[in-house]
């Protein structure tokens, strides 16, 4: 079974592990599934890594821009999702929308920590 499915599988379930890179754990909360999951396969691992790179997985972290959620989307996106309450902590509102702005600027959009994780 390839390894990321496996994750994902675990994941869902609950489990979680830390690994040995900067304390991100080899199993994904669900949460960050729920975003990652919209994103194409080939490129579910990668997105896992960047986000963890720019929030530690945290929904609540606010960047010094205004970036919010999980994935830090920065304000110039905010008129992509319905801003009411705290849309920044739902991971069905967020996974969208970070995926249409992968499909429009790519990797670019979070390039401080994409050139991070390739440079590895």
């Amino acid at each position: 079974m390839d390894r990321w499915i496996a994750i994902l599988l675990l994941s869902v379930a609950g489990y979680s592990t830390p690994s040995i890179d900067d304390n991100r754990p080899y199993i994904i909360p669900y949460e960050v599934y729920k975003v990652v999951r919209y994103f194409p396969l080939e490129e579910q691992e990668t997105a896992a890594e960047i986000f963890w790179c720019e929030s530690r997985y945290d929904s609540y972290k606010i960047g010094s821009s205004g970036e919010r959620s999980i994935v830090q989307i920065h304000p110039v996106h905010f008129n992509r999702l319905e801003l009411y309450g705290n849309w920044y902590l739902d991971s069905d509102k967020v996974g969208p929308v970070a995926l249409d702005i992968w499909i429009h600027q790519g990797w670019q959009a979070w390039s401080h920590c994409y050139e991070s994780y390739i440079s590895r």
